[in-house]
């Protein structure tokens, strides 16, 4: 999030492997133990677990909308880029009826069973 040109607030968000999930819920691994070499395999494939490791803003922005601003832009951003829409739907029965590069919008169609 941006507020006078400078950064205002961040959301941690990182996709990790099926392995490295339940070793940071069981306590095994600790955030700090998170590289970017390991998550870069996400950049050409879909990842099933994310770690939010936290929200911060600038102190001056408190009793703002700024916690708002970054929930509802960042988890946004996050569902388009992340390709997380498709993966619900295909999780509650839809398919792809058409592929994006034959879509007018540059999207998937998708289609309920």
């Amino acid at each position: 999030m941006h507020w006078e040109k400078r950064i205002g607030g961040a959301i941690g968000l990182w996709p990790i492997s099926e392995r490295t999930a339940p070793r940071l819920t069981n306590g095994q691994m600790k955030e700090a133990d998170l590289t970017g070499e390991m998550m870069r395999p996400f950049r050409e494939a879909p990842a099933r677990y994310w770690y939010v490791s936290g929200i911060v803003r600038r102190p001056e922005l408190g009793g703002t909308r700024a916690i708002r601003v970054l929930l509802g832009d960042g988890l946004s951003h996050w569902i388009y880029t992340a390709a997380i829409s498709e993966l619900l739907l295909a999780r509650f029965g839809f398919y792809c009826y058409q592929k994006a590069h034959a879509m007018p919008d540059g999207l998937r169609l998708m289609q309920g069973q």
